[in-house]
């Protein structure tokens, strides 16, 4: 797990008294995916104190949620508690099929002793329509299998993939053969090799490359970045956004700053991708480059990007420059007052000034936001 310095204030949100707070936070860190064991404690915790249908509302629409390994026996008697006698449209039964959900994405070798276990909750309810299974069954028997009979798997299943590549059972095979290679043999295959071979038109490669880049969205590594770096200017926006994924996953200061060095040479849409990448990592550093790249940006809609990814560095000495920009903005931002909100929560009490002057700008762009809307709803009526 990376530690960053502004992780563990997000962390400490979980026990605001604001839902919004709370459940902005979780969302954030789900985006980073932050695995800190402590989001599974504050969200049990959460719900304990105010209620599943209150504490975390939308947690069961997350993409991430991390379940610790020594809470996978918790994980699945907890979800298969929530979920007995519930309306599968209740906010239980949807907290705890997320639960379930999450939990089988983690690594093979840890959930095999509890494949029965978990299958049993999965009879309990309807709503675990998610969990596979098949799939799991399949990942855990491999763990039995030799490097080289892995590999054998891995090709054929690719192989079929080149010629259907709506093939899911060769996607299920191709996934789980080398999600076991790379996490049991980590030297058997050259990963940066595979990346840099993906640009060939060998369809066999171009397939080699997406899986391993799916399968670096769940499982990082970081010798694989500056591999990835060229990709980012790949025409194929499905390579740029599976890549900047990736990026992410790994988490480091490192593949932040493969961002930042590529962003002023790159087009859209990777700018785009760029941009949404920036706003979902942070670094202790990072809030000065990004305005940097910010303040040579000439596009409005990227501009904005780039604000919202320096205001999620959560950076009290950038508070005085955020300010002065909020100042001028007109335009509103569902996505920039959300962020704002959780930075003025992470500095309370508002002892700095600078952060007192972002609040007082931030107060200010909301009045002058709420009399342009009121006055452009006005005058449609009229």
């Amino acid at each position: 797990m990376i530690a960053y310095p502004r992780r563990q204030p997000l962390i400490d949100l979980l026990r605001h008294g604001e839902a919004g707070i709370r459940m902005g936070a979780l969302h954030l860190l789900s985006e980073s995916y932050t695995d800190s064991p402590e989001i599974y404690a504050r969200v049990v915790e959460g719900w304990k104190a105010w209620g599943i249908d209150s504490a975390f509302t939308e947690l069961p629409m997350l993409s991430f949620f991390p379940i610790p390994v020594a809470e996978i026996e918790d994980c699945y008697w907890r979800a298969e508690r929530m979920a007995v006698g519930q309306a599968l449209t209740s906010p239980q039964s949807r907290a705890a099929g997320k639960l379930l959900e999450q939990l089988v994405t983690l690594p093979a070798v840890d959930l095999a002793e509890h494949v029965e276990a978990i299958a049993a909750a999965k009879q309990r309810s309807k709503i675990f329509f998610r969990v596979d299974m098949d799939t799991l069954r399949m990942r855990v028997e491999f763990l039995q299998y030799s490097a080289d009979q892995l590999a054998r798997i891995l090709d054929d299943s690719i192989d079929m993939l080149t010629r259907h590549r709506e093939s899911a059972e060769a996607f299920r095979r191709a996934s789980s053969a080398l999600e076991s290679l790379r996490l049991r043999f980590p030297d058997y295959i050259d990963l940066p090799s595979v990346i840099r071979q993906g640009s060939s038109p060998s369809p066999h490669h171009e397939m080699s490359l997406l899986m391993t880049l799916q399968s670096l969205v769940r499982f990082p590594d970081p010798a694989t970045l500056e591999a990835m770096v060229d990709l980012l200017s790949s025409e194929e926006e499905g390579i740029v956004s599976t890549v900047t994924e990736a990026l992410v996953r790994e988490g480091s200061p490192q593949s932040l700053e493969v961002f930042y060095r590529t962003y002023p040479s790159s087009k859209d849409p990777a700018r785009q991708w760029i941009a949404r990448g920036l706003q979902r990592m942070n670094s202790s550093d990072a809030a000065d480059w990004i305005a940097e790249l910010r303040m040579a940006e000439p596009e409005p809609h990227l501009w904005l990007m780039l604000l919202i990814a320096e205001v999620r560095q959560f950076d009290a000495s950038s508070a005085p420059r955020l300010a002065r920009e909020l100042d001028r903005l007109m335009s509103p931002s569902e996505m920039l007052i959300d962020s704002l909100c959780l930075f003025l929560s992470m500095h309370e009490p508002l002892e700095d000034e600078g952060v007192r002057e972002l609040e007082k700008a931030f107060t200010d762009y909301l009045q002058r936001i709420d009399r342009r809307l009121a006055k452009r709803l006005g005058d449609h009526l009229r």
